[in-house]
């Protein structure tokens, strides 16, 4: 069952988050002293609610149900030789947005759309048939002799949400297996960085948990460049923006910013 979690912020109230308050009938036992009652409370002080204005406060209060449920990562891994470039994610979203059974399954994300732009080999299957959709994404990784896979193998994930700061990966993929199988590998894309389950933030934990030596990286960002020294060795690794529409990059700089790094 999911718990009922009291957070504060400053932001305003939308009108869907009060009718989410005004339908919820929370067991309260979980919130701070003084807290509980909060829901009723709250109604009251909105009797209005046919007028946003009455939701604007300077203080505000959001409720988030936390439900975390473990998940495994399918096998989707698909090897690539030569492999001159490895980008690696966090984890798939819910099984419910997959629109085909591989990396970044969500017909909405911009990464395959800018992978298929750069090898000038157009998406037809995706709304179409499942597994030519990944046929035809695995024969543009071959084009451009890139590796695809995923941080996590066994996660939490807080619902439904494919938000990174709503993952907890538990336990890693084997990464360092690509690594020692593709002496030709000299790049590590990673794309996403501000969550701290971000695929920057993952891998950096990843390499620690390791043991692998990296040279110093003075902040996570778009385009910062730090070195891993594996069986002597040395990969570059890169951060990306992430290929999400939740994030406000616009695709033209993100199709740049893929092809700049893709060398």
């Amino acid at each position: 069952m999911g718990r009922l979690v009291f957070v504060t912020s400053t932001e305003a109230y939308s009108a869907s988050a009060i009718l989410f308050i005004f339908s919820y009938r929370a067991d309260e036992s979980h919130l701070p002293a003084g807290r509980q009652g909060i829901s009723a409370q709250l109604v009251s002080a909105y009797p209005g609610a046919a007028s946003p204005d009455r939701y604007k406060q300077t203080q505000s209060i959001n409720f988030m149900v936390e439900n975390w449920i473990k998940e495994e990562h399918p096998n989707w891994y698909k090897d690539v030789s030569p492999m001159r470039c490895l980008i690696l994610g966090s984890f798939p979203p819910h099984p419910g947005k997959w629109a085909y059974p591989f990396f970044y399954p969500n017909g909405q994300n911009r990464f395959w759309r800018i992978l298929a732009d750069l090898a000038g080999q157009p998406l037809q299957w995706t709304k179409v048939d499942k597994v030519m959709a990944v046929e035809e994404r695995y024969k543009i990784m071959k084009k451009l002799k890139i590796g695809v896979q995923n941080l996590g193998l066994e996660i939490e994930r807080n619902g439904k949400s494919a938000l990174d700061t709503h993952i907890r990966i538990n336990k890693y993929q084997d990464i360092i297996s690509i690594i020692e199988s593709h002496p030709e590998l000299r790049r590590i894309l990673l794309p996403g960085y501000s969550a701290i389950n971000s695929t920057a933030r993952s891998f950096i934990k990843y390499i620690q948990q390791k043991n692998i030596e990296a040279s110093a990286i003075d902040q996570v960002k778009p385009e910062a460049l730090f070195k891993i020294q594996f069986k002597g060795r040395s990969i570059d690794c890169v951060v990306l923006n992430s290929t999400s529409t939740a994030s406000r990059v616009k695709y033209d700089f993100l199709l740049e910013q893929f092809r700049r790094n893709l060398k």
